[in-house]
């Protein structure tokens, strides 16, 4: 009987294989199985980091220091960048009617 042949397995490029260990769907993937096996409450859970991660990231944004003057556009007069304040100012009607929520 001959020999067999090795199997020949190329393997990926190094472009591809530092974005898979890069890839953070991994991660997400592995924590909500973490959650379903433990049986957390999603909802508790949920609310819990949600109030969590919003504390670290008010606290976060206090001490980043930025040195921009603050404007107070209580009568509309602050400095606005044309489009980009246009676009910005249009995201969230855009997102909301994107949701499909039943207006009442």
């Amino acid at each position: 009987m001959p020999p067999r042949p090795q199997r020949l397995v190329r393997r990926l490029p190094l472009r591809e294989r530092i974005r898979q260990i890069l890839n953070p769907m991994d991660f997400y993937l592995w924590l909500s199985e973490e959650i379903q096996t433990f049986d957390w409450d999603s909802i508790a859970f949920g609310t819990r980091f949600g109030l969590i991660a919003n504390f670290l990231f008010l606290i976060a944004r206090a001490n980043t220091g930025g040195t921009r003057e603050a404007f107070d556009d209580v009568f509309g007069d602050a400095p606005a960048s044309g489009w980009f304040t246009l676009v910005v100012s249009a995201r969230p009607v855009s997102i909301f009617a994107a949701s499909g929520c039943p207006s009442s």
